[in-house]
């Protein structure tokens, strides 16, 4: 018992408890601070108690604790929450130290947990890292097929869009007999895409015709693609809960030469290579693949005839930044209207930041690859 005391005087018990009764002056309103001071002196005890056992045998040192503890009068208690120390005093006297290698293998755990939280942080660059390669060689955008609104208007006969008589490839065939294309006092014709607006009344009837982009085209330009819109058949009336009312549709209206002169001032540069600065889209190629899949539409026809595939959009960006000409490359065996959302998008684009050749800005001919898929 002598041995066991000494233990306690060596290892500076009683500042430890000192400092806990301060403890428990200082935070008397919280019960964890007695529950550490009581598991503090437990611990003292085992302390003492390895001390002292290590000068004689273990189980004669265990039998002289529970005559102690057997000594003088006992005492009753009327709860139940007092639990003796000495049972468990005993079981930790008479268990085996660990071996060394098992405080080894414990001191493994840390810097393998360590290297967990290390390679979890970095999981999302090394996501993004993996995106961007993989964006940098495949500029195809697979849009979604249909917004959950769209989904139940695909289900639903009550809500319909307007439809063209005969179709989209009826339109196509009445814009490209219509059309007249103007031309400038040098007889060249100038590129470009007017998009025109339109209203789809109750009856089917075509009213307040408007050009989207009024400064992109001459005035004759613009007049033209007016007078064509406006001579439309009467289309079918499109439904909105189950009743006739008003749709408005964009149609763009592409004039090209078709072989004929083009004003020198308004060639592009098609090789993009020969630049020292390409254009790109404000925000780089992940905003833009952000703005096509949020205003892309998969086309209601489109998606009744499973029609799917990769429409090629070329279109120039001008100086300013602003994209014009916008027409769709090699589009045989596309469904007309996946070419024709395609280059609506297309025209709907905000300024680019524009090319710059030989420390100029210019115009640059770009094209863009846009894919349609059904999930």
């Amino acid at each position: 018992m002598l041995a066991h005391e000494r233990a306690h005087a060596a290892g500076w018990h009683s500042l430890d408890v000192l400092l806990m009764e301060g403890l428990c002056a200082a935070f008397w309103f919280h019960p964890m601070v007695y529950w550490y001071r009581r598991s503090l002196r437990v611990v003292h005890e085992y302390l003492a108690d390895a001390e002292a056992s290590s000068l004689t045998d273990k189980k004669q040192y265990g039998l002289l604790l529970i005559r102690q503890s057997q000594s003088g009068m006992p005492v009753a208690f009327a709860n139940h929450f007092f639990q003796s120390p000495l049972k468990q005093r005993l079981i930790m006297l008479m268990k085996q130290h660990s071996a060394p290698v098992r405080a080894l293998r414990y001191g493994l755990v840390l810097p393998l947990a360590g290297l967990f939280i290390l390679l979890f942080q970095q999981a999302p660059v090394i996501a993004q890292e993996v995106n961007g390669k993989s964006d940098a060689y495949d500029h195809q955008v697979q849009v979604p097929t249909s917004t959950p609104a769209e989904q139940v208007a695909q289900d639903n006969p009550c809500e319909q869009e307007p439809v063209f008589p005969g179709g989209m490839g009826a339109l196509m065939d009445f814009m490209a007999k219509n059309i007249q294309y103007p031309k400038n006092a040098e007889g060249s014709i100038q590129e470009g895409t007017v998009v025109t607006s339109f209203t789809v009344n109750e009856v089917g009837g075509i009213q307040n015709v408007y050009v989207n982009n009024p400064t992109e085209m001459p005035a004759v330009y613009n007049a033209e693609a007016l007078r064509v819109v406006s001579m439309l058949p009467k289309w079918t009336p499109g439904k909105k809960n189950c009743k006739t009312g008003l749709f408005e549709l964009c149609i763009p209206i592409k004039f090209k030469a078709n072989g004929q002169p083009v004003s020198k001032a308004q060639q592009p540069v098609s090789n993009v290579s020969d630049l020292q600065t390409p254009p790109r889209f404000t925000g780089g190629q992940e905003a833009l693949f952000k703005f096509l899949i949020e205003n892309i539409k998969y086309p209601e026809a489109a998606k009744q005839a499973k029609a799917e595939g990769t429409v090629l959009v070329k279109f120039v960006v001008e100086k300013d930044g602003s994209i014009s000409q916008v027409e769709a490359q090699d589009s045989n065996g596309i469904h007309a209207d996946l070419v024709t959302e395609a280059i609506r998008v297309s025209q709907s684009m905000p300024k680019w930041v524009p090319g710059v050749l030989n420390g100029e800005i210019v115009r640059v001919q770009f094209a863009l690859p846009i894919r349609f898929k059904l999930d």
